[in-house]
């Protein structure tokens, strides 16, 4: 990213934002649910639920660039992933009614924590962050989401 900086053709930027989606097979489920609770404040009742989705923002301030607070925003869930094969029974589109097609399920589905990151500064006016600070920042960013993989949902 910095020889992607050195070039930019601006003193300051007002936001700046970093995105990671990250996933982990699981055996199952149940196994998702026990071991996303690790990472949580809280433990994921596996027995009786499902669907889990779980977002929080904890903000910081910035240690590379005082007075800059920065956003954190998590979306914790287990998920069941896969393909599906759609058979059509007809050759034109223009004809195909909802019996003309069937869904073959392969077998080939799998279950993995999930997690969102979103880490951006907080947006404010006349907000300027020099152009030459946007490498350490963007590091700054870096080393939040390897502390959040590490050790989960941390004030």
């Amino acid at each position: 990213m910095h020889k992607y900086i050195a070039v930019l053709p601006m003193q300051s930027v007002e936001r700046v934002a970093y995105g990671v989606n990250a996933i982990r097979h699981v055996n199952n489920l149940n196994d998702g649910y026990r071991e996303i609770s690790q990472y949580l404040p809280f433990d994921v009742d596996y027995g009786h639920s499902s669907d889990f989705l779980y977002q929080i923002n904890r903000k910081r301030q910035s240690k590379v660039i005082p007075g800059i607070e920065l956003n954190r925003l998590m979306r914790w869930s287990v998920v069941t992933m896969g393909r599906r094969v759609l058979r059509l029974n007809t050759s034109r589109f223009t004809d195909l009614k909802s019996t003309d097609a069937t869904i073959v399920t392969p077998v080939d589905d799998c279950v993995a924590l999930n997690l969102e990151l979103d880490i951006n500064t907080v947006p404010k006016v006349n907000s300027n962050i020099p152009v030459e600070q946007l490498g350490d920042l963007l590091k700054e960013f870096a080393d939040l989401a390897r502390e959040i993989f590490a050790e989960g949902d941390v004030p």
